[in-house]
């Protein structure tokens, strides 16, 4: 049985020396029961859930994805299909957008419920694998791949990354160097059999700001008179993509000789792990530096973290069991899982080769807390009275905390606290004031955001 385990960071809250709380075959909040699940993506505000799903037809040597779209009670709310593999989904920064991959091509779609319009459609020169978007802006990075390598009982996978304007559909830059990094499975459209199959679990990843794209593998150059074949320039990196040129400008050599093969930034941080044989690494974004391990008696591959950084969700067996706080499993030893945390809530949207997909509760494990979700409302302009300042109203009443309760509230300009109340009434003069809002739950844990008050003349 193929189990997923849920850590809680140390250094966040410490589980050691306390009891390993695993639970196996939870209920889920949902569920259903689809085609098999290549990738799957939370949209930005976190209402709708994208899925891409395919069928391999061996005897017909044919594909029949689907493009879903579903609630995050799995309400199928539309779908599309092909006769190709759609092979992954993201989301624009606005959720109006949804961009998916299928074969040597990128779709863009107008998302406005129930109607996912068609806006354009890119062709690319590799297989399209994988694509994930920036949400700072309107960037996305493809992964395309040029071709496989056999290896013994694994594959990997040679690919160079694309990046693209989801608005106008123009191509920024691509890489000019390729990366290989090991994958699950080898993907031929045009080789199908019983062992085709894909699923590339964050192969590339945006930093935090989406100023940089973090990959690891290792480089390679078509520049030789070698029969074309791509020669190694150098093994088993952390390397640091600028997506305006598409050059290489930070990398740094792991101390380990076994492939990485996934990777998954820590939010908060400037970690990033990284997945390999026995263990998963992590490192300092910016040195490349290792700092510490989570360790496996076999292959563990990490999925994705929460968005405040404290939990990591891991497909595969780990012996750091003192970290465990949770198991999910499906079932099956041989599934591949596709994973993604909601941007807000305490669940995970959880899809399988199985064709199972799941919304799991983390809530329900013994030793998880959920950080309270701080909101201060939207930006805006605001008009000054008679005495050139203006009466603003600050209002956190929409802060959550999904397993407790908010017991604090800060509005803070600068090093200045504002007021401590949930609502606050305050005076600003003429000019543009960043206001956060901090709030702090009954687990004295926090989060942060940021409004902009724009104080004008009126016009």
């Amino acid at each position: 049985m193929r189990i997923i385990r849920f850590l809680l960071m140390i250094g966040a809250i410490y589980l050691t020396n306390q009891p390993i709380h695993q639970l196996h075959s939870i209920s889920p909040l949902h569920e259903v029961i689809i085609d098999p699940v290549y990738n799957l993506a939370w949209s930005p505000e976190g209402n709708y859930l994208a899925v891409a799903t395919n069928v391999v037809d061996v005897a017909n040597q044919q594909f029949a994805g689907k493009l879903s779209i579903y609630t995050p009670q799995l309400d199928l709310i539309t779908q599309l299909d092909y006769q190709m593999p759609v092979l992954s989904v993201t989301w624009g920064k606005d959720g109006d957008k949804l961009v998916m991959t299928a074969n040597q091509q990128i779709e863009i779609f107008q998302w406005y419920s129930p109607t996912l319009t068609l806006e354009q459609i890119i062709d690319t020169d590799g297989i399209s694998l994988f694509v994930t978007g920036n949400s700072n802006n309107a960037m996305i990075a493809v992964v395309e791949l040029i071709e496989y390598e056999q290896g013994y009982e694994k594959f990997f996978v040679n690919y160079r990354v694309s990046f693209w304007d989801m608005q106008t559909g123009e191509q920024q830059s691509i890489t000019n160097l390729y990366i290989q990094t090991r994958t699950q499975s080898k993907f031929d459209p045009n080789e199908i059999n019983e062992f085709t199959g894909a699923v590339f679990l964050n192969l590339i990843e945006w930093s935090e700001d989406g100023s940089e794209l973090y990959a690891v593998g290792s480089l390679r150059n078509n520049n030789n008179d070698n029969n074309g074949s791509l020669e190694y320039l150098e093994s088993n990196q952390f390397i640091v993509i600028s997506p305006q040129t598409g050059e290489v400008i930070r990398k740094t050599d792991f101390s380990y000789s076994i492939e990485p093969r996934t990777i998954a930034v820590r939010p908060r941080t400037n970690i990033i792990s990284v997945s390999r044989e026995f263990a998963i690494g992590n490192h300092d974004t910016e040195t490349g530096e290792f700092l510490y391990n989570f360790h496996s008696d076999f292959d563990a591959v990490v999925i994705k973290w929460s968005r405040d950084g404290r939990f990591v969700f891991v497909d595969g067996d780990l012996e750091t069991d003192d970290e465990v706080i949770g198991t999910f499993d499906n079932g099956d030893y041989h599934s591949v899982f596709s994973a993604d945390w909601h941007p807000y809530r305490p669940i995970i949207a959880i899809g399988s080769l199985t064709g199972r997909l799941t919304v799991e509760d983390a809530t329900q494990f013994e030793g998880f807390t959920a950080s309270p979700i701080a909101n201060a409302g939207e930006s805006r302009i605001v008009y000054v009275g008679g005495d050139l300042t203006a009466d603003v109203q600050l209002d956190a009443s929409a802060s959550v905390d999904y397993d407790g309760t908010i017991t604090g509230y800060e509005w803070r300009e600068g090093e200045s606290i504002l007021s401590t109340n949930i609502i606050a009434d305050v005076n600003l003069p003429i000019g543009i004031h960043d206001i956060r809002l901090t709030v702090t739950d009954n687990d004295n844990l926090t989060d942060s955001v940021i409004i902009q008050i724009d104080v004008q003349n009126r016009p």
